[in-house]
């Protein structure tokens, strides 16, 4: 029997690394990253339930995530803004926000403590503020970003001199402290070398612009965004600028949105990079939008997750399509624009596509007989996961089935020693070009081949 989950955690290779790393914790009792620069606050609260069925850290991640949009809800509720339940219900629809809600990631993990401490901001609770965002910092490094506009909400709530001055340092303490609490046990294990990383490669102009738009907001969310902004820009409704609160605001969500947005153009990796923006990229909508516009966007982020998708085709893991689709080719690629089947949908689709294509390469490993290595790529923290494994340094060690051992890549040293040892080679979809890219390893010249399961 293959020990294939029966139900995924999520598309993103990471949301198996988040496990792996739990079952690590929980058996070993101590740290290991599930990658660099550590994510503790999940990590530690997955090993809680490592034991128990993949479902369990799902519900655990959507729990958390409701307990933010509850917060999202109260933020708008505070600053006495219209229609706290339509932005709230916007915010939860996104497609990238309700996807990771559901999805064994950190993402919605520290989105919810940055709602909260925002919330704890506008009720002018700074030292709670602080201490919230030193969470949202346990949950994911970046999110220390958000300390930026917090300093500018605390630094306008008052004008009385030393009461803004106690304000401001308690909040930065308050941050300052849990987060480095958090993290403490990262810089026990890792030291500087924290925050190192593995970059991508380059990216194409159009993928970053499929990832801003598509994958974050889906079509119809984007189709919205630009009719509305073009009306609210080129028609004729007054520009009524905002005044007071809703005007410090204003300059913090536009804090936010310029930070994540300049953080993605450094590094465009995935649509869940923005996931912190969004709620604000909303609020500020809600700020300079006419009422009727901003409900425009508002019912265009609420459907979005449920009608029209875009996604590739041309892959041995891609998912069949409905009556109501259409094939293009663009850059090389098949995709499919289906009417039917909304991000939420094929999202699910593709994750059980997923479950079986794993399967079927584990088939093929246990049954081929002779020695050979398979780049997996990025599905080899499932694979490791389907196979028992827990968190080791190289997973390879352990991601071995009969005469074949797999690799989630080849750097130079590693293909020279499988080479040396007389392995055949061997690689799945799309991941030559990967291992090209990234590693700088050309599988080509290994002479290896593609194996389609």
């Amino acid at each position: 029997m293959l020990n294939v989950p029966w139900i995924s955690v999520g598309l993103d290779p990471d949301a198996w690394r988040m496990l792996l790393t739990a079952k690590h914790i929980a058996v070993n009792h101590t740290y290991a990253a599930s990658r660099l620069p550590g994510y503790p606050i999940p990590e530690f609260m997955f090993s809680l339930v490592a034991s128990d069925p993949a479902w369990v850290p799902l519900a655990m991640t959507f729990i958390v995530s409701c307990l933010g949009f509850l917060c999202f809800y109260f933020l708008v509720e505070t600053l006495r803004f219209p229609d706290p339940a339509l932005i709230t219900a916007a915010f939860a629809c996104v497609p990238v926000v309700l996807i990771n809600s559901m999805a064994a990631m950190d993402y919605m993990w520290a989105m919810t403590f940055i709602l909260a401490s925002f919330y704890a901001a506008a009720k002018q609770w700074f030292t709670f503020a602080g201490i919230l965002l030193g969470v949202a910092v346990g949950c994911r490094l970046t999110s220390g970003a958000m300390l930026a506009p917090l300093l500018l909400l605390a630094a306008t709530s008052t004008n009385e001199l030393s009461l803004r001055r106690r304000r401001l340092i308690t909040l930065c303490a308050g941050a300052f402290v849990v987060s480095l609490a958090c993290y403490v046990p990262v810089l026990q294990k890792y030291g500087l070398g924290m925050f190192s990383f593995v970059s991508p490669g380059e990216r194409s102009l159009m993928f970053v612009i499929k990832t801003v738009a598509f994958d974050t907001f889906g079509i119809v969310g984007t189709c919205a965004l630009v009719v509305a902004s073009f009306l609210a820009l080129a028609g004729n409704v007054p520009y009524v600028p905002p005044v007071g609160k809703a005007r410090v605001w204003s300059t913090a969500c536009l804090f936010v949105i310029g930070l994540y947005a300049a953080a993605f153009a450094i590094l465009p990796a995935e649509a869940a990079y923005l996931i912190p923006l969004i709620p604000f990229l909303l609020l500020l909508s809600m700020f300079v939008m006419p009422r009727p516009l901003f409900r425009l966007v508002a019912y265009g982020c609420i459907l979005s997750s449920f009608l029209v998708s875009v996604d590739a085709t041309d892959r041995p893991w891609s998912v069949g399509t409905s009556p109501l689709s259409a094939e293009v080719h663009f850059a090389g690629r098949t995709l499919s624009v289906d009417v039917l089947r909304g991000p939420l949908m094929m999202d699910w689709m593709k994750r059980q596509s997923q479950l079986e294509y794993g399967a079927s390469i584990l088939r093929w490993a246990r049954g081929h007989r002779s020695r050979a290595v398979l780049v997996v790529g990025f599905w080899e923290p499932m694979l490791a996961f389907a196979s028992d494994g827990t968190y080791t340094e190289e997973l390879e060690d352990r991601i071995t089935h009969g005469w074949v051992a797999l690799v989630g890549f080849l750097d130079k040293e590693s293909a020279a020693r499988y080479k040396r040892e007389g392995y055949e080679f061997y690689h799945l979809t799309g991941q030559d070009a990967y291992n090209l890219r990234v590693y700088g390893v050309d599988l080509g010249a290994l002479e290896s081949k593609e194996v389609i399961p």
